[in-house]
């Protein structure tokens, strides 16, 4: 008989109306829920273990909470289970399964991630559809890897990759990611990766690094560095920020981003700009607030999300003092392969 790990986050799949009107998490009435729908249907005499870590509303979730969960799956014997699939809200969906991509990269079974647009009891929820999909691709032997299976408006049910998938955008309970694929058009046939996970070498990750998204009329005096390592700035779609000086001499604004950088300079903190076009490395059209940006010592992340890029720096302090080694470890691509 196939064994599944079940591990219960909390979130919208787990959710229910409370005594007040409003959605609060309730896993230990949700799992049963899942399984029981899905066994109504199960040929294949899949069984359920069940771990209970965290119990929160996705937005609700912290540095801290992250440790607890890295925690509980470090204590995995995956020899147990043909897979894991871990229930978690949309809202902070992406950043971790970013994470888990990252620290769990050369993982013995596939991980999957589920989560729903609406509590169970609705019946306008996926959750059910979302938990159904990464069985059967669990059952069926999908190769070892983080995934994220949700359905979309579309009413297609999409596989994504853990580190591809970015945010769900406002007024929309869609997620998207570059390689998304309908699961049921999935072949795969990716080999297992065999090196040992990161979780293991990761005693505590801290909330260390800042993440800044760039607007108009941004006051980046307004920002407190301390106990920061480090400070990942986001770009506009052309890569670029505002490096604007103020026009009664070269006394640099608030609001432009070289303030930033200068602090950062003073205090010995690394200052990373992302997502960043590989192509601008060498592309003669690069604009020149960009080259700015380049000349004044920010560094680029390039080719991938902002949310992989804000998980990589976290772990990447936890593992390393050396910045070359924390910049080199940044350059390198996620360990994954999904293979359509």
């Amino acid at each position: 008989m196939k064994k599944i790990l079940l591990t219960l986050t909390g979130g919208t799949i787990c959710s229910f109306i409370n005594s007040d009107g409003f959605k609060n998490s309730d896993p230990k009435k949700a799992a049963p829920l899942l399984i029981d729908n899905f066994k109504r249907n199960d040929k294949d005499g899949i069984e359920f273990e069940v771990l209970l870590p965290l119990d929160i509303l996705s937005e609700n979730m912290t540095v801290d909470k992250w440790n607890v969960l890295l925690k509980v799956l470090s204590k995995v014997q995956w020899d147990d289970y043909e897979g894991i699939i871990i229930t978690h809200g949309t809202d902070t969906l992406a950043y971790t399964a970013s994470l888990l991509s990252i620290v769990m990269a050369g993982c013995k079974v596939p991980i999957f991630m589920v989560s729903s647009n609406f509590s169970l009891s609705d019946k306008r929820a996926n959750g059910n559809e979302n938990f159904k999909a990464a069985v059967e691709l669990i059952a069926n032997g999908i190769a070892p890897n983080i995934y994220v299976i949700y359905k979309n408006s579309d009413g297609i049910t999409y596989l994504h990759k853990g580190s591809e998938i970015t945010q769900c955008q406002n007024y929309t309970w869609d997620f998207y990611s570059k390689n998304m694929i309908d699961y049921k058009k999935f072949n795969n046939i990716g080999k297992t990766n065999t090196r040992e996970m990161l979780l293991y070498q990761i005693e505590c990750l801290k909330n260390n690094v800042l993440m800044v998204e760039p607007y108009v009329g941004i006051d980046y005096s307004a920002y407190n560095l301390d106990g920061k390592k480090a400070v990942i700035h986001g770009l506009f779609h052309s890569s670029t920020a505002c490096v604007d000086i103020l026009h009664d001499g070269d006394e640099i604004g608030y609001s432009s981003v070289l303030y930033m950088i200068n602090k950062c300079k003073e205090k010995g903190i690394e200052f990373f700009i992302a997502p960043f076009e590989k192509e601008l490395l060498t592309d003669e059209a690069m604009y020149s607030s960009t080259g700015v940006l380049l000349r004044h010592g920010a560094i680029p992340i390039v080719a991938m999300s902002k949310e992989v890029c804000y998980a990589k720096l976290m772990v990447a302090y936890a593992l390393f003092t050396n910045q070359s080694d924390i910049v080199e470890f940044l350059k390198k691509e996620i360990n994954e392969e999904m293979i359509y």
